[in-house]
């Protein structure tokens, strides 16, 4: 079983994923702290280093490492699904869930974070 769960930034796919993989006994997986391990940065720097371009391409390329995993539940980045067909490849090796989160919580969320809305 693969789920992922997508959804806008600061919509809860780490905090619903993590509370969902406990219950299940899943792998829970965060795709944006798999991208920080394989490049060895963070998100911000990866952007400041090789673009919204670059950043996609390394995101679609890790997304589609996990395609011989089995049982887990995966948090994406917001834009994962927009890219790449991203969307069309985690609803063919798996079960996609969308976080619907209402605008005005996400904005707050956001601004709790220290990120500018």
């Amino acid at each position: 079983m693969r789920i992922f769960l997508v959804g806008m930034m600061g919509a809860g796919k780490t905090y619903c994923g993590r509370l969902l993989a406990d219950k299940m006994g899943l792998d829970f997986i965060d795709l944006d702290e798999e991208l920080e391990k394989t490049e060895k940065k963070p998100i911000k720097e990866i952007f400041a280093d090789i673009g919204e371009e670059g950043f996609r391409i390394v995101e679609s390329r890790t997304l589609r490492s996990f395609g011989a995993a089995d049982n887990f539940i995966m948090a994406t980045g917001g834009g994962t699904p927009c890219f790449f067909k991203g969307i069309d490849w985690m609803n063919r090796v798996g079960l996609t869930i969308f976080i619907h989160t209402p605008i005005k919580i996400i904005i707050e969320r956001l601004k709790n974070e220290g990120i500018s809305t």
